[in-house]
């Protein structure tokens, strides 16, 4: 009786540990998914903004001939 309580307190500290591990995992993935999409909003806003400046200096150009 002894022998099969241990079994079964392993077996559940076991699923535990795989349901925390599962937690841990699905965290990280979703900090990851949230990094790539605020650097790719990064890129998008730094390429706007290049182009708008691009687009000034151009009619800065145009204006002084």
């Amino acid at each position: 009786m002894i022998k099969e309580y241990l079994k079964t307190h392993v077996q559940e500290f076991c699923i535990g540990i795989y349901k925390e591990m599962i937690r841990l995992i699905k965290m990280d993935n979703a900090y990851r998914i949230y990094m790539i999409l605020h650097f790719s909003t990064n890129i998008v806003c730094f390429v706007i903004l290049n182009m708008y400046s691009f687009l000034v200096n151009k009619k800065f150009i145009i204006f002084n001939y």
